[in-house]
């Protein structure tokens, strides 16, 4: 895919696997972007944070 800088992109699901054995909890969600290398680009959460190669964007609870 190719992105334009500044470019909303939306999707409608993300589907996460978590081992059998993964223990019950709440576990942060975090998302990236990484080029073609693999490597993590820099992201914000505003103009004024330090960049970091993952945001928090919400949590998950796991239950069994």
């Amino acid at each position: 895919n190719t992105w334009v800088r500044g470019e909303v992109v939306f999707f409608d699901g993300c589907p996460m696997h978590f081992p059998p054995d993964a223990p019950e909890g709440a576990y942060t969600v975090l998302v990236g972007i990484q080029d073609q290398s693999f490597r993590y680009l820099p992201a914000v959460t505003d103009l004024d944070a330090d960049p970091t190669p993952l945001i928090p964007v919400g949590a998950v609870t796991l239950k069994k």
